[in-house]
């Protein structure tokens, strides 16, 4: 780890990568023969773990505890939070900490604004945006997921084209997301399709009587007016599909921006003018982001968290490009703990395949290979494990195919067969020997992994055992204790409006040196 810490700290003179931390050189993994296991950040890694195993309190809140950069978290719970917000707050040079817990069971004193539309103006941006929107709102009725199939995958892709023709009139001209709902959701009255713009010389559409477009035509006149009538054509052209098309298109554009009218959401997406987060400027203040959603008790947040998670990922990778290095130093790290039930980035598969040779390290848990392939398809999932490189498996999973994936890969071994044979009772044994190839790990030994043993997959090496580390074993866990006691008991958070320790001294903005290796302070 430390050998490949040159290249992956390259800001870290020899002598600090010497005496460094093995935390600022690399993540916690586990335990083997009593000896803690550090992974390099040239490392993503992954964890297959049924529900209430353990993989939260005895793997992640490491992870998050100790990343030595930007970091976002996002989960279905509040345990990793009790666990590690307060104490990110309290790291050396550390940044804003914010919370946002869309099932409103956390209060916390940073809150999270988010504009959806800044930044809009660039087409693929915007696209980018309306992409996860719309896959990630489909997961909540599609039971094939973000990689569905069918008509309606073709009616999500239509969706796509409209809901980024929405977000770029809307940035253009400076509207809100509510503005956005009402395009989609108000239909003009019959006959108003002959009112929809049309480009200088074009002929208009013929005129169908009793034709009622299916949503408002105003953001088609915006983006002619604001130079964009390629755009603007293709929105022409989606309003005025065959009635039964556009409905099914729409449709997909309303599960997205219905959700808007939830006051929470609406709330999040409505940032004052300059107050909403800049996510390059919290990524080099070193700042941490928890985000809180699950498909069941905040559905309709988990389409805009998705979306900003994956602003988040870009952006991170983005930034890398402006080090010298070309990776970002200190690594930004990402959790996503339950992966498919959180904020279920539908092109993790592309961004994974290049994040840690960007100095983005991202670590995923899911419960099972079936969770991956309905989030990402067939050939998604296989992307997600074939580009990480620390895989570990928890006992109890019931899911076979998983089972016996593991049990594959886990290799075989030649294993000595002795056999003895004689004619009679007083006869001499005659023995034979022949060798036989044996699973490494079958599928019932990896399903029966005792409570805090995890099957570890790194790379070329051959698996092994090792034991997971419960945070109340962590030499701070008594700090750790208290924090959650803060949180839990209603006591006031230590934490003020701009996500900084009361108290405290404030982060460091770091931005990437254009003439050094190393960082500078602004």
């Amino acid at each position: 780890m430390r050998r490949s810490a040159a290249r992956t700290r390259p800001s870290m003179s020899s002598a600090e990568l010497r005496g460094a931390a093995a935390t600022e050189l690399g993540f916690p993994l586990y335990h083997y023969r009593d000896r803690p296991l550090y992974g390099s950040f040239v490392n993503l890694t992954g964890t297959l773990a049924p529900t209430q195993s353990g993989k939260s309190r005895k793997d992640l809140v490491h992870k998050v505890l100790d990343a030595p950069g930007a970091m976002l978290c996002s989960t279905t719970k509040l345990d990793l939070v009790e666990f590690a917000a307060l104490s990110r707050s309290r790291r050396p040079l550390a940044g804003p900490v914010i919370v946002y817990d869309a099932t409103g069971r956390l209060r916390w004193p940073a809150p999270l604004r988010w504009s959806l539309i800044e930044g809009c103006q660039d087409q693929q941006e915007a696209s980018r945006r309306a992409y996860t929107l719309v896959e990630a709102a489909a997961l909540r009725v599609e039971a094939g997921g973000g990689g569905g199939a069918g008509n309606d995958r073709v009616f999500r892709e239509r969706a796509v084209v409209v809901l980024t023709a929405y977000l770029v009139a809307a940035a253009v001209s400076d509207s809100s997301v509510d503005t956005i709902r009402a395009w989609a959701t108000e239909s003009p009255e019959p006959n108003a399709s002959n009112a929809l713009p049309t480009q200088a010389g074009e002929r208009p559409p013929p005129s169908r009587p009793g034709r009622r477009l299916p949503a408002d035509p105003r953001p088609v006149k915006i983006l002619q007016d604001a130079g964009r009538a390629e755009m603007a054509a293709n929105l022409r052209a989606e309003m005025d599909l065959d009635p039964r098309t556009a409905s099914a298109v729409w449709m997909s554009v309303r599960r997205v921006v219905g959700a808007w009218t939830d006051p929470r959401v609406r709330d999040l997406l409505s940032p004052a003018r300059g107050r909403g987060l800049d996510v390059r400027r919290f990524i080099g203040q070193g700042g941490s982001l928890f985000l809180i959603a699950d498909q069941q008790q905040a559905a309709e947040a988990v389409p805009v968290l998705t979306a900003l998670a994956e602003h988040f990922l870009r952006t991170a990778q983005d930034m890398a490009m402006d080090y010298p290095a070309r990776r970002a130093d200190p690594p930004v790290t990402v959790v996503f703990d339950e992966l498919a039930n959180g904020t279920p980035v539908p092109r993790l598969a592309e961004v994974i395949s290049d994040a840690a040779g960007r100095g983005v390290v991202i670590h995923w848990a899911a419960q099972s290979l079936a969770q991956l392939e309905r989030l990402f398809g067939s050939v998604g999932e296989r992307e997600v494990r074939d580009n990480t490189t620390t895989l570990t498996a928890w006992g109890g999973i019931k899911d076979d195919r998983t089972l016996q994936w593991l049990s594959d890969i886990c290799g075989t071994y030649e294993r000595t067969r002795r056999q003895s044979q004689a004619d009679g009772l007083f006869s001499r044994e005659r023995h034979s020997y022949s060798t036989e190839t044996v699973p490494v790990m079958r599928p019932g030994q990896i399903r029966e992994l005792p409570a805090g043993k995890v099957l570890a997959l790194h790379r070329g090496l051959r698996c092994f055992v090792a034991d997971a580390v419960d945070v109340t074993e962590r030499p701070d866990n008594a700090t750790i204790d208290a924090d959650v006691a803060t949180l839990r008991n209603g006591s006031a958070i230590p934490i003020d409006d701009r996500g900084y320790c009361t108290g405290g001294t404030r982060g460091i903005e770091l931005t990437a040196s254009s003439t050094g290796s190393a960082p500078r302070r602004t």
